[in-house]
């Protein structure tokens, strides 16, 4: 069956004494899909943390654990619509815990995350390609100083920035 909220959430799944159970595509208003299991009403991802897929309306998506509706928190997988992606730990869809991103530039971090930032033990390399412009500190992918060589740096993290001790 269908529910439609003048808020704008469409819920279209598997009812089962009444509350909304089972296999469902469930919109948001803010434009975000959502498709996978539903537990108990309107608890996306429900209380067995049953593995779905949300859509965002840039084209960025995410599989993997929800908590209460459509809220990303577990274990997953995170593709940006800007080409880096993902897998790891997430807390209210920001990443947070232990987890591993690739950026299109080549540029990978493994290691912990706090509030969607690299932050404290972890692990960034990035291979030359033509040349190396980028500021490993940086946001996104990072990078290494110019000079044209590998980047490689592990140790402490802040701030999605080199903190502390590394090398």
């Amino acid at each position: 069956g269908t529910l439609t909220k003048p808020t704008g959430y469409v819920y279209k799944g598997q009812w089962t004494k009444g509350n909304r159970t089972g296999v469902a595509t469930v919109s948001f208003a803010d434009g975000r899909t959502y498709l996978g299991g539903v537990c108990d009403g309107a608890c996306v991802g429900g209380e067995g943390d049953k593995a779905g897929f949300l859509l965002y309306p840039d084209s960025t998506f995410y599989t993997g654990v929800f908590k209460g509706e459509g809220v990303v928190t577990g274990k997953g997988r995170l593709v940006r619509s800007q080409g880096d992606w993902y897998e790891g730990d997430l807390l209210a869809g920001l990443r947070s815990g232990e987890g591993t991103c690739i950026w299109p530039d080549g540029g990978v971090y493994e290691g912990c995350w706090k509030g969607g930032e690299r932050h404290g033990e972890g692990r960034y390399r990035r291979p030359c390609i033509l040349k190396d412009t980028a500021d490993a500190s940086g946001g996104g992918g990072g990078g290494g100083g110019g000079g044209g060589g590998d980047v490689s740096y592990q140790g402490q993290w802040g701030g999605d920035h080199m903190h502390g001790k590394g090398s």
